[in-house]
């Protein structure tokens, strides 16, 4: 997902996602949402960690940025563990 630069601002990023998320959980179908983000990109990161999500691996040197080999992370998020981190 891409937020434009107008709203990136960090309460409208959360309420974006958090917003986006309920949404989809909404969904009997769904059952876990997943994403990706670059290792450096630590105010992401954090925003996804304080959604609930948590990661569950790596690839080293996926990509080269500027000269410079950058680290993919993969987060997940379940519906069960999303419904009990809310009570």
């Amino acid at each position: 997902m891409y937020v434009a630069s107008a709203f990136s601002g960090l309460k409208n990023r959360k309420w974006i996602f958090k917003t986006t998320i309920h949404l989809a959980f909404d969904n009997p179908e769904i059952e876990q949402m997943t994403l990706t983000v670059i290792d450096k990109n630590q105010s992401a990161k954090n925003l996804y960690k304080k959604i609930g999500f948590v990661e569950y691996g790596r690839i080293n040197n996926y990509m080269i940025d500027n000269g410079n080999y950058e680290t993919k992370v993969f987060m997940t998020l379940l519906k069960s563990e999303k419904e009990t981190t809310k009570r």
